[in-house]
């Protein structure tokens, strides 16, 4: 049996350039479960894909160690 794969997304701001799409990425990846990331600069949002229970609070936390500020 396979676990589904569930998305959530939320706007990301300070994204500038791919370097902060990059720092985005790796931040959101670092956490158990996370399988994709895809940060858009042109939408200022971050899209996870993940599979099980996801600490959400890890990946925001993450990405605001990055430099970045997540808007639920």
């Amino acid at each position: 049996m396979f676990d589904k794969i569930e998305n959530l997304s939320f706007v990301v701001e300070g994204m500038m350039c791919e370097h902060c799409v990059k720092h985005v990425k790796d931040a959101c990846e670092k956490v158990s479960g996370v399988s994709a990331a895809i940060p858009s600069l042109d939408n200022n949002n971050v899209v996870i894909e993940y599979v099980g229970k996801l600490n959400l609070e890890l990946v925001i936390e993450n990405i605001t160690k990055a430099g970045y500020e997540v808007i639920n």
